[in-house]
């Protein structure tokens, strides 16, 4: 943007232009007589014009400052209400929060709205992906991400909570005919998702699945075709809770599977804290325990 004058010289002379006297001018911007001359003189010489014609008591403005008064005055005007604007509505803060699409959908957005109802005034925004990458090439003022906590990046990391794997389908699949063995889960044909199966295979000691219906790379075409009673699937206990609690889906096996990776709150480097942030991760540790204490607290069946 090229330089301009400065904004005082420029109130300067728009109010003696207005007035037609220094010393009202003086008065209205509260400064000495002498100050609005040097003013008006440092205008004159930046524009390499004269702008006012002084002739004994009267001040004449010149038609080349009538025109630069007038759009002064109009510039100064605009300036005026885009602050009252700005002055007179509450800041909205925007919260970056980025994350796995399945947690986001499952998890994390279905409690926001006791976020949004505590805080109003401020805006989420939040940022998915099913590729994670590194924290100094994701804008976000907090990620939630699954892992062991190792991240380089990380200015502030917080364990939220560990999953589990739970093998599940829709309640009305085989028409509702649920009752399996753990021999007869492996019999059936799975939908496969990036969750591995000899994790919980190890805990029955039995062998992999024998049939693949699917490999799906996101738990949420997952959890649509298990909705469709297309096939049963092994996924996160976090993801999958809630439509269980509903009734969607049905936990169709007692054996669980510790997951290996829990749910990290961080901070990335070179993120300024706002008291926004404190804010909701305050409210995420008091969702995490709400969300701990029903899942202790639930059937197992």
């Amino acid at each position: 943007m090229a330089q301009l004058p400065s904004l005082q010289m420029l109130k300067s002379f728009e109010a003696v232009s207005r007035l037609g006297s220094f010393t009202q001018a003086a008065a209205e911007l509260h400064v000495s007589h002498s100050a609005i001359s040097q003013q008006i003189k440092a205008l004159e010489a930046y524009l390499g014009r004269q702008l006012l014609q002084r002739q004994a008591k009267k001040i004449m403005v010149s038609e080349d400052g009538r025109l630069y008064a007038i759009q002064i005055r109009d510039a100064l005007k605009s300036l005026e209400d885009a602050t009252f604007q700005l002055k007179s509505n509450p800041r909205q803060a925007e919260l970056v929060i980025a994350t796995l699409p399945s947690f986001a959908a499952h998890w994390l957005a279905p409690r926001l709205l006791d976020f949004r109802q505590q805080y109003p005034q401020i805006r989420l925004k939040l940022q998915v992906n099913l590729t994670v990458g590194d924290l100094t090439e994701q804008y976000a003022d907090i990620a939630i991400r699954m892992g062991n906590g190792d991240w380089r990046a990380a200015a502030q990391k917080d364990r939220l909570f560990y999953d589990e794997l739970w093998v599940v389908a829709a309640a009305d699949f085989q028409q509702g005919r649920l009752y399996f063995s753990d021999q007869q889960i492996i019999e059936t044909p799975v939908i496969s998702s990036m969750e591995a199966w000899n994790l919980w295979c190890e805990q029955t000691q039995l062998s992999l699945p024998e049939q693949t219906l699917l490999q799906v790379n996101d738990s949420n075409v997952v959890i649509e075709m298990l909705r469709r009673g297309l096939g049963i699937a092994l996924e996160r206990k976090s993801v999958v809770f809630d439509l269980v609690q509903q009734g969607v889906l049905k936990k169709i096996s007692k054996t669980v599977a510790a997951y290996p990776w829990a749910y990290w709150s961080v901070i990335p480097e070179g993120q300024t804290v706002q008291p926004e942030t404190h804010l909701f991760l305050d409210w995420l540790k008091q969702q995490v325990a709400v969300y701990e204490q029903s899942s202790g607290l639930s059937a197992a069946l």
